[in-house]
């Protein structure tokens, strides 16, 4: 069951007993910020940081502060992408972050580096995550690792897309499947294992770049909804007009930051609800 409405004002989410996931509206780039009652919290991403958007800082504190947020248990960076990474320096020095999560691939990237430096001076202990690995948050809300492998390596000269990570995340009997910019060859890697990877929601691979969101993907993951993250008038054309009309046919219900602008998500473990904020 689905229900779509407004919400007017961030400090109802303070109420909510239950799980509440954000899709927060940093225009080109990603960020969600998962709590739920009795649970530890993540953040997965944390928006741009380049040509003048500030992501970490006018973006995502606002809206953590408005819930009374002073403390990220978890900071997760899925890949080295400036439009993924690009608020945590920010976020790292104007919050108490207990433990930076990553990937097992090392990106050859400065700012990457200069995050993990201010994080190691800082005391905050980092750890990779691997396939297989589960971050239990509460008793009942968990986030499962579906990618990359333990032995997994970017190939030479190929994007770094396709070394995010990907996790599944778990409350009761509701799910979400988090992609960040995989592209169809680690869609079709997830695909042909053995992994469940059919979620309710899925957090769109890639913006909606036709790079991404393959036909065998969709089906694997059968979700009802779909949230695209992209900034109004992008000069990438997120979403692509034909990864748009492929969740059309499959039936699925694609939600857009950049017409909504940020999109919540709240379940008390069966039936969940989406919300937009406006």
């Amino acid at each position: 069951m689905l229900l779509i409405s407004n919400i007017i004002m961030w400090r109802e989410a303070v109420r909510f007993r239950g799980s509440e996931v954000i899709f927060i509206n940093v225009g080109q780039g990603d960020a969600a910020f998962i709590d739920g009652y009795n649970s530890k919290n993540i953040l997965i991403d944390s928006g741009r940081s380049d040509f003048g958007v500030k992501s970490g800082k006018y973006s995502i504190t606002p809206y953590l502060h408005s819930i009374g947020i002073s403390r990220i248990n978890y900071l997760l960076l899925t890949h080295a992408d400036s439009d993924h990474i690009g608020g945590a320096e920010y976020l790292i020095n104007n919050f108490k972050v207990d433990t930076l999560l990553f990937g097992v691939s090392i990106p050859n990237s400065n700012l990457f580096s200069e995050i993990v430096n201010i994080a190691k001076n800082m005391n905050i202990p980092f750890k990779k995550i691997i396939l297989g690995d589960l971050i239990k948050l509460g008793n009942y809300s968990e986030i499962q690792v579906l990618y990359p492998p333990r032995n997994y390596i970017t190939p030479v000269n190929k994007t770094e897309n396709n070394s995010s990570v990907v996790i599944k995340y778990r409350f009761a009997n509701s799910t979400i499947l988090f992609t960040a910019d995989i592209e169809a060859l680690t869609e079709k890697r997830i695909s042909d294992s053995d992994l469940n990877m059919k979620s309710n929601l899925l957090k769109v691979p890639h913006h909606g770049s036709r790079s991404s969101s393959s036909e065998l993907f969709l089906e694997k993951v059968s979700p009802l909804d779909a949230i695209i993250s992209a900034g109004e008038n992008n000069p990438y054309g997120h979403p692509s007009r034909e990864v748009l009309d492929r969740y059309e046919v499959n039936g699925i219900r694609v939600h857009r930051t950049d017409k909504d602008n940020a999109l919540i998500f709240r379940s008390k473990g069966g039936n969940y609800s989406l919300y937009k904020w406006k």
